[in-house]
């Protein structure tokens, strides 16, 4: 009787699972449950010795994305941690699924430095701890367990903004120029030696969604460089200049303030797609979400403010600006038409 072929390995999943995602034209921070189909893997594949790991971070695009941009350079984690604070679920969440996979523990709370989940993880014995993306302060207690450290992945080139939402002050800011940058983690934020970092143009046109799809997808190499470090007994790299960089804290949905030149808001409007999009208020006080912004001229006697034109729907909606005039399309709360006038 013939011998059956052995079992398809683990990548095969791993090669859909990216297939996936990278198939998305926007990529969000926010978490969310995976929403693909993955083939099963009968052959889990063992944790990397060389360098051991462990992997701390948030099942949303950015996060599944250097999980599997890390799985797909062939290193597999020891174990994934993740949390679950602010309404966060790892039930159905890629992580989920990559551990199931991967036959590795999932640990989830909403404080990393519970006893029972350090105990875990410092029997692990890790040589470092990857951090794709969390909601948590790391205190010494964690940071002394992986031998060679904790590395972080932002989504900038550091020292240049540094804090919680750098892809929305890009965009917003009109940087021209982006980046992921892999740094050791401190007890500073963002403030640790730099490991590696990649080089990405902001494009006229990028909302938050596709310049995070390209950094993400351009991943790979710095997830290499660490893992060559790592190799190599080391993760050292030349600390930021603090002074040099910039710190902005994080962005809820801002509201437009049409005092301010057009060109300006068009990028906001940009920056806030699709985790944080911006919103105008209309005369009853309700909120509106801008989905699209385009910056056209406006009459020299129309003040910042006066609204310009409104289409039957109530969805399209031309405002003076500062400078020049904006045109946007709302998105309607419960289906309600705005009241502009």
């Amino acid at each position: 009787m013939p011998m059956q072929p052995p079992a398809r390995p683990c990548p095969d999943w791993v090669d859909a699972a990216w297939e996936a995602l990278a198939a998305k034209a926007s990529f969000s921070m926010r978490p969310r449950p995976w929403g693909h189909g993955l083939p099963l893997c009968d052959q889990p594949a063992a944790p990397s010795l060389a360098p051991r790991s462990v992997v701390f971070g948030i099942s949303s695009d950015y996060g599944d994305g250097l999980l599997l941009q890390l799985l797909r350079s062939g290193h597999a984690p020891a174990a994934l941690v993740t949390s679950t604070r602010f309404g966060h679920a790892p039930a159905g969440s890629f992580y989920q699924q990559a551990a199931q996979r991967l036959g590795i523990p999932l640990l989830a709370g909403e404080n990393v430095h519970q006893p029972e989940i350090l105990s875990v993880i410092g029997a692990l014995r890790p040589d470092l701890i990857w951090v794709f993306s969390f909601d948590q302060i790391f205190r010494p207690a964690l940071l002394d367990i992986p031998r060679l450290g904790m590395v972080n992945f932002h989504p900038s080139r550091l020292p240049a903004w540094r804090g919680p939402e750098p892809i929305w002050w890009q965009i917003a800011s009109g940087e021209t120029e982006s980046g992921l940058t892999a740094s050791r983690v401190t007890e500073g934020i963002d403030a640790g030696p730099i490991l590696a970092r990649s080089r990405e143009p902001v494009r006229a046109t990028d909302s938050s969604g596709s310049l995070t799809r390209r950094l993400l997808l351009g991943a790979g190499p710095v997830i290499e460089q660490v893992l060559a470090q790592a190799r190599a007994g080391r993760l050292e790299g030349p600390l930021p200049d603090l002074s040099a960089g910039s710190y902005q804290s994080g962005v809820i949905g801002p509201r437009l303030d049409f005092s301010r030149p057009a060109v300006e808001l068009e990028r906001i409007v940009r920056a806030g797609l699709p985790d944080h999009p911006a919103t105008v208020e209309d005369l009853d006080g309700r909120r509106f979400r801008v989905r699209e912004a385009r910056v056209v001229p406006k009459p020299a006697e129309a003040a910042p403010g006066t609204l310009l034109a409104l289409d039957p729907t109530g969805q399209t909606l031309t405002f003076a600006a500062g400078v020049d005039a904006l045109v946007m399309v709302c998105s309607s709360p419960s289906g309600a038409r705005a009241r502009f006038a």
